[in-house]
């Protein structure tokens, strides 16, 4: 395959919400490591549940994590990781606060969460998917919670999506950190610069090679520096207009396996 490395996005992008994979995704994947290419999953997820992917797979490979927060190469090894700064997430909380909505900080394999909907039952399955995640009400729990671990992305989440739009719009024009859209419902920030570009550009360096020799699928805003940046970006039939605007090419979602039919377009050109 002319490409020597292949990134994907997870989402309604290389499989189902409830991490279902299509068949053909999977064996697509299976054949291009096997001849050799590297394969990334680029997400917003935590290395936890982006490991949990490779395993269904089956395949050895490199993660994104975090939108590029957070990325751990095929053999482990952390090799970048982005701090987002405690008076930036003070910062965030007050935004918060101030519209009503979802507060999320993301550490390494763990998740705190300032929560405005007040349901127990969410809750309590926040808390038992995973005993190290926290809830907090006040900014004093907030300082705690810093403290103890780092932050490498906050998401402010909430089904309204214009309370969203007016901290997109508050938080607009500072240059001290990257907002992406990860779906109408979840606004994402990282420290400044980072992306998932900027991820596959710390794999690329690890490698030898340079991200022109990547290509890369995605369907949403927080995919868009990557397929812009990389030798071949594929937007999904699913994807927003500014990412099918940047892309090489547009493709059949995750309903219709449209990374397993590309990848194997792919490797049969060689």
């Amino acid at each position: 395959m002319m490409y020597q490395a292949v990134a994907t996005d997870l989402d309604s992008t290389f499989m189902h919400h409830g991490m279902t994979i299509p068949a053909l995704n999977r064996q697509t994947v299976v054949q291009a490591t096997a001849n050799g290419v590297h394969f990334v999953i680029a997400s917003g997820r935590q290395q936890p549940a982006i490991d949990q992917v490779l395993g269904k797979l089956g395949v050895i490979g490199a993660r994104v994590c975090l939108n590029g927060a957070y990325v751990v190469d095929a053999q482990g090894r952390l090799l970048s990781a982005a701090v987002l700064a405690p008076e930036l997430i003070t910062r965030f909380f007050a935004q918060a606060q101030a519209v009503g909505v979802n507060l999320m900080l993301y550490r390494a394999k763990s998740v705190a969460r300032y929560d405005v909907t007040n349901s127990m039952a969410w809750r309590t399955a926040f808390m038992v998917h995973n005993r190290d995640n926290r809830l907090f009400k006040d900014r004093a729990r907030l300082v705690q919670l810093v403290d103890q671990a780092p932050v490498y992305k906050v998401g402010f989440n909430s089904p309204d999506h214009e309370r969203l739009a007016l901290i997109a719009a508050n938080l607009a024009s500072a240059a001290d950190f990257s907002m992406v859209w990860a779906s109408p419902n979840f606004l994402e920030i990282t420290a400044a610069g980072v992306t998932k570009l900027s991820g596959l550009k710390t794999l690329a360096q690890a490698w030898g090679t340079d991200v022109s020799h990547f290509a890369a699928f995605g369907d949403y805003e927080n995919d868009l520096a990557m397929l812009a940046g990389v030798g071949y970006g594929v937007a999904m039939s699913n994807a927003i207009p500014a990412v099918k605007a940047v892309a090489d090419v547009v493709v059949d979602n995750a309903d219709h396996a449209g990374v397993g039919r590309t990848l194997a377009r792919l490797l049969r050109e060689g």
